[in-house]
Order: C-alpha cells, then sequence, then structure tokens
C-alpha cells in the first residue's frame, strides 16, 4: 500500500518495489494457509458455491507483482474447491484498491503481461485508484474474500509529534508511542467498519501487517541505519535540518493483541485465527553465507523500495541525495549486520464476516 496520509503524500513506491518485496510476499505465504483451509472447510462459505461469481479484494497492490502471485494461489484454491470451473459459467471478481498516486501501469503489466493470471478467462478485474481510508470501494455485501497485505501499518496522517533524533515513532518517549497507537487504533477500526459493508455475512478477510513481537519491531534495526545516514548527511548540510526534525514515518507496528482488539470494537467480524512470527529466510542467509556487502544490499534495496519517495518528497532530497542516503545505509548495515539487522516481524489476523450488518452511518471521514 501506498498510502502516506495527508500530511505526508508521494507519487507512490520506487520503482523497484516490485523486484525487492519478497519480505511482504515471505509474510503472505506464510498465514496464506489459514485463508487457503476457510476458503476449502469453511461452512460459512459453501453457500457461495452456487453464486457463479466469487468477488475478491486486495487492499494495498502497490506494484501488483505480490498481488498477481497471491490471486494465482487464490484462484488455484477455489477452482480445487469447486468455487471455480473450467465451463465459464463461474467467475472471479478482482477487486485491486491502491491511492491514485500509485504506479498503476506496473499493477497493469503484473497483471495482464503475456500468461499473467488476470488474462484468466474466468477473471473480471477492477483497479479502484483510491484510499482504503476515503470509503468503500465495492457496492454493499458483494465481496466475498479480501486480503490486506504490509498495507494498514501506514496511517492515515502522522500525528502531530516531532522528534529530532530518529524516524520512527518508538525512537521516541511514551507520548510518541500512544499518538502513533491512538491513531493506528482509530484509522484499523474505520478501516474495519468499511469493509463490513463491502462483505456478505460469512466473507473472509486475511490482514497481516508489520508488527511488534515483545520488544522488537519489523525492521527497526534497518530504520535506525537509515536515520543515521540521514543524520549525517543533515551535518553535511545536505539534508535541511528543520525538514528532519519534522520527519517522522506514519506506520504503527502494532501486536496481536492489539489488533485483536480493534477487530472487536470495530464489530461485525469474527477472529478465526490471530498470530505473529519472525521470519527469518533473509537473516539465516547471511548467517549461512557471511556474506555481510550481500545481506546489506538486500536489506536496503527492502527499505528503498518501501522509503525512498516519502523521504525525497518530505525532505525535499534530490535524486544523488536519494542516492548518497541509501549508499550510507548500505555501509552501516555492511559494517554492523547484527545492529542493523531487518527483523521481518508480522502480525495476523484472519476474520470472518458476521451476520448481523452494521450501521449505515460508520463515521465515514475524509483524508484530505
Amino acid at each position: 500500500m501506498t498510502h502516506f496520509g495527508p500530511n505526508a503524500s508521494v507519487s507512490g513506491m520506487d520503482s523497484s518495489y516490485n523486484e525487492h518485496s519478497t519480505a511482504q510476499n515471505e509474510a503472505f505465504e506464510h498465514f496464506w494457509p489459514w485463508l487457503e483451509d476457510a476458503v476449502t472447510h469453511s461452512s460459512a462459505f459453501v453457500p457461495f458455491q452456487q453464486s457463479g461469481l466469487i468477488s475478491y479484494a486486495d487492499y494495498g497492490c502497490a506494484g501488483g507483482a505480490n498481488s498477481a502471485a497471491q490471486l494465482a494461489s487464490l484462484k488455484s484454491v477455489l477452482e480445487r474447491a469447486g468455487f471455480l470451473g473450467g465451463d465459464g459459467s463461474s467467475q472471479l471478481q478482482v477487486t485491486l484498491v491502491d491511492l491514485p498516486s500509485n504506479d498503476w501501469n506496473q499493477v497493469a503489466a503484473a497483471f495482464f503481461g503475456p500468461g499473467a493470471v488476470g488474462c484468466a478467462e474466468a477473471v473480471l478485474p477492477c483497479m479502484v485508484p483510491k484510499s482504503f481510508y476515503a470509503g468503500e470501494v465495492a457496492p454493499p455485501a458483494t465481496l466475498h474474500i479480501g486480503v490486506s497485505i504490509d498495507a494498514l501499518q501506514w496511517l492515515s496522517h502522522t500525528p502531530p509529534v516531532s522528534l529530532k533524533d530518529g524516524m520512527m515513532y518508538h525512537d521516541g518517549g511514551q507520548t510518541h508511542v500512544e499518538a502513533y497507537k491512538r491513531q493506528f487504533e482509530a484509522d484499523a477500526e474505520h478501516f474495519l467498519r468499511l469493509r463490513a459493508n463491502e462483505f456478505a455475512p460469512g466473507g473472509l478477510l486475511l490482514l497481516v501487517l508489520p508488527g511488534t513481537l515483545g520488544d522488537r519491531s519489523c525492521g527497526e534495526g534497518a530504520f535506525s541505519a537509515m536515520s543515521h545516514a540521514a543524520t549525517e548527511l543533515c551535518a553535511q548540510g545536505k539534508i535541511d535540518a528543520s525538514l528532519l526534525e519534522d520527519f517522522l514515518f506514519p506506520v504503527y507496528m502494532a501486536t496481536e493483541d492489539e489488533l485483536e482488539s480493534i477487530v472487536y470494537k470495530a464489530g461485525n467480524w469474527e477472529v478465526m485465527q490471530r498470530g505473529g512470527v519472525s521470519l527469518t529466510t533473509l537473516w539465516d542467509a547471511y548467517r549461512t553465507s557471511e556474506d555481510a556487502d550481500a545481506y546489506a544490499n538486500t536489506v536496503t534495496s527492502i527499505m528503498r523500495g518501501v522509503c525512498a519517495p516519502l523521504m525525497q518528497k518530505c525532505l525535499a532530497l534530490s535524486a544523488e541525495t536519494v542516492q548518497e542516503l541509501f549508499e550510507k545505509t548500505a555501509a552501516l548495515v555492511k559494517t554492523d549486520p547484527t545492529k542493523y539487522s531487518f527483523k521481518n516481524i508480522q502480525v495476523a489476523v484472519l476474520l470472518r464476516r458476521t451476520r448481523r450488518r452494521p450501521s449505515a452511518d460508520i463515521g465515514r471521514r475524509s483524508t484530505e
């Protein structure tokens, strides 16, 4: 998802996002069996088998590469479970959601290139260039399956706090943490109320997002390296000190408990499964190879794909300064991979839409 809020809007993820989004896809693959099992065995999902149309939404499709792979997995399961047949009598409506500023040409290439899943006869695609906080993206009670992978951590806007040393809220004190937590709770509850209007009773929604386990949060070492690199460039006069002091990433790394609590507060959803995990594929590869240079380059590519456009806009960086920032980030990670490690910590819930309809007035709000 490329939603950075009205106080920090940018032109989408870096152009390299699709190439360096393996961490996000790893998160989906870890929790995918929950959704696969629910589609195959959930009694609440069986009535949809006779509908002739299964509707699916992806909230935060970004560059589209991961979304296309995830849709292919879902399509295969639906075919095996008898929801989609080969005679053309049943179809899969696919709604892809992201900001208007997202690179939709890149999404189209991922979905509709030669042999891509979007070209399948049974697939009916729809692209929705809209923040998933801004309102519904589908008619009432029409969706059956939805996913949001590494998107809901982005807040609708940045809380009004600043921090001289650091770019993440947890680098500050309890005031910063509480401000970001309150914003996340309000945003996530609003998101779930919007989605409740869109989903038919029995519909399934998988939410996966970078989070916190114990005292560690996703990517904190890599964020520290990036912050230290920016501080060094600021000291050299290449980044405006006042802009850097005001800059904080509009993201919150929730815990499992926080996420589940918001679901129950929002109402209209049942928690089928919840969990958290620290995925160590990238770190394990480094420990095996001891190739610090390769590890640093991979970590920096992940961070650049997600963070570069936002930082370039909010810090008024030239292309040359952006390049130097991430070169310095890579050098720091290479020097001390343990200190600046990228921990792919993810939390998730699988939700089922209950039969009680939400209120017509769900407190819509503008993100402008």
